[in-house]
């Protein structure tokens, strides 16, 4: 039953997304696609914590690796806003402030060590099979 609420979730919202990106591009108002992708990112932050809450009601011993996860993704997080950059360049749009600047390099950074990070679990796996056998 869970799954058939998620799967309509999902396409619900997939729907209203597609609306709203198709009546941004038309009416050249891209203000509702960022408050939308904003009300996404708050469902999926109360998902994660949802997920975690009945993950350690279900079974309190996993509590351990999901402290250790959620560490990670705090230091992966700190680690790209010590690496951002809040400069101001001046082919910015106009209005563009030192904390916007500074959050999009961090997501930057962040996207970077992400997927420095599969590259290097993948090849890690590889060369792993191969020595085992």
């Amino acid at each position: 039953m869970t799954d058939r609420i998620s799967n309509i979730s999902m396409y619900v919202l997939i729907g209203i997304g597609i609306v709203v990106f198709l009546l941004g591009v038309v009416q050249e108002n891209y203000s509702p696609m960022l408050y939308f992708s904003y009300l996404l990112t708050v469902l999926a932050g109360l998902g994660w914590l949802g997920g975690i809450a009945v993950s350690i009601a279900m079974n309190p011993s996993s509590i351990k690796p999901m402290l250790i996860w959620g560490g990670a993704l705090i230091a992966v997080l700190a680690v790209g806003y010590g690496l951002a950059s809040g400069e101001v360049l001046e082919n910015y749009p106009i209005g563009t402030s030192e904390q916007a600047s500074k959050l999009s390099g961090m997501g930057l950074y962040v996207l970077y060590l992400v997927f420095i990070g599969a590259i290097g679990s993948v090849l890690f796996a590889a060369v792993w099979g191969t020595i085992r056998k």
